[in-house]
């Protein structure tokens, strides 16, 4: 990522907070982000197959 290597450039050569959000924004936050979507849209997608029964509401 872009940040990744301005925040090498930018600061000193050691473990901080930036390499830490760039580690867990690729690794947790991203990944977490592309599961919400797809739950989100496989409900609408549901939704529009079986309609709206209120027998099996969440």
């Amino acid at each position: 990522i872009g940040e990744q290597k301005y925040i090498t450039d930018a600061f000193y050569p050691r473990r901080n907070f930036g390499h830490m959000f760039s580690f867990v924004a690729i690794f947790v936050i991203l990944p977490g982000i592309i599961v919400a979507e797809s739950y989100t849209a496989a409900q609408y997608l549901l939704f529009c197959f079986r309609g709206n029964l209120n027998d099996d509401m969440m």
